[in-house]
């Protein structure tokens, strides 16, 4: 209800907020039209429609949210579509699908994207064939994205800072392949 007299906002940052509800930012989606920065970082949201039934324990025991409303990442997009910074590290149920959505960002320069498991070389691709505008992108746990996923960043041509993690499906050799044909990005894994 405070989140109206709001409206003027451009940065939200609601990283660690553990309480807060897929209602709660879907008043804010609804409340405050123009934020250019939006971080959700550890907030264990839950985001598009294959989220597991309310109450339902995840696979690492991690229960979803008591909550019935399914914010999206296409409801983000498309609410926010002048978006430049976005967090969305741990928060659940990320896919490749919603890197399409991500994709539309044409202004996003800053992605974190640290523990979203379920995002693959696919969506990758949808990102790399979108956000050309993306500066740093953040991906050190993604368990998915393999040495042809990073391949695919190379078409970012504005990116300068990619933080990866070889202990996934990213090796020393295609962090090595992306250094040689990106030189000017600088890689952190």
């Amino acid at each position: 209800r405070h989140v109206a007299s709001l409206k003027h906002l451009e940065a939200l940052d609601i990283d660690r907020c553990l309480f807060v509800t897929t209602e709660t930012l879907a008043a804010i989606i609804e409340s405050i039209p123009g934020l250019r920065s939006l971080r959700l970082e550890d907030t264990a949201m839950w985001f598009n429609s294959n989220r597991p039934e309310i109450g339902k324990q995840r696979e690492d025991s991690t229960p979803s949210p008591p909550t019935t409303t399914n914010v999206t990442v296409d409801a983000l997009t498309r609410r926010y579509p002048l978006l430049d910074e976005l967090s969305l590290a741990n928060c659940r149920g990320i896919t490749d699908d919603d890197m399409l959505c991500l994709a539309a960002l044409q202004e996003l320069r800053f992605l974190n994207l640290d523990r979203c498991d379920d995002i693959t070389d696919e969506g990758i691709l949808h990102l790399s064939l979108g956000c050309h505008a993306l500066q740093t992108l953040v991906l050190p746990s993604a368990p998915h994205i393999t040495d042809v996923g990073l391949s695919f960043l190379t078409e970012l041509p504005q990116l300068r800072r990619l933080y990866v993690d070889s202990a996934g499906g990213i090796t020393d050799w295609g962090i090595s392949e992306f250094d040689f044909e990106r030189p000017q990005c600088f890689v952190y894994s």
